[in-house]
């Protein structure tokens, strides 16, 4: 487990007729580069107003089941809005 990482509740997921309890871990959102953050917080998707990039005001970023999300609340209409960080490895002959 990441230090910067702890668990804070389970999550139910149903997969047919199984049911598979994953763990949900809150993580440290401070711990990202100041312009990272920035731009998490810029690029944004609200399904309540139904436009991208209104912003948000970051409440915390959690990893759950394998996947890493960071959740605020809409700027415009106050509702929660939720985005999937994905990280990607680009080596430097793929820029070419």
């Amino acid at each position: 487990m990441d230090a910067a990482c702890i668990y804070v509740a389970v999550g139910v997921y149903q997969f047919g007729s199984k049911k598979l309890t994953m763990p949900k871990m809150n993580c440290k959102y401070s711990d990202r580069p100041e312009m990272e953050r920035e731009w998490l917080e810029e690029n944004t998707w609200c399904d309540d107003c139904g436009k991208p990039d209104l912003g948000m005001n970051p409440g915390r970023e959690y990893e759950e089941n394998g996947r890493t999300f960071v959740e605020g609340v809409c700027k415009v209409c106050g509702c929660t809005v939720r985005s999937e960080i994905i990280t990607k490895i680009i080596r430097p002959e793929d820029l070419v």
